[in-house]
């Protein structure tokens, strides 16, 4: 059984790169989140990932929270684009991540 469901993920992650080879499958761990799975392009800056996510919350995140993206259960360093997120975390399956907010000033 866990093997059947082992070769369905590669196959859907497999047919995912094969269709959109520009952007990468993100799996992501969040509260606030609505979706779980996205599809980001390999071009987005760092910024423009943390735009995304901010965008997509189901409640607002006011102005003065902030988002961190912990990737391997550490905090990732500034990194310019997101492909190079994906090359240093992918190893040839989705890149999983975690979300969390916190409040930043007062």
């Amino acid at each position: 059984m866990l093997s059947t469901k082992v070769k369905s993920k590669d196959n859907k992650y497999s047919f995912l790169k094969s269709k959109y080879m520009d952007k990468t499958p993100v799996i992501v761990t969040s509260s606030f989140l609505k979706e779980k799975k996205y599809l980001v392009p390999d071009n987005f800056t760092f910024g423009q990932l943390l735009y995304y996510l901010r965008k997509r919350s189901k409640d607002s995140i006011k102005p003065s929270e902030a988002i961190y993206i912990y990737v391997h259960s550490g905090p990732i360093k500034h990194i310019p684009m997101t492909h190079e997120l994906i090359t240093k975390y992918e190893n040839g399956d989705y890149v999983y991540v975690t979300v969390k907010k916190e409040p930043t000033f007062g």
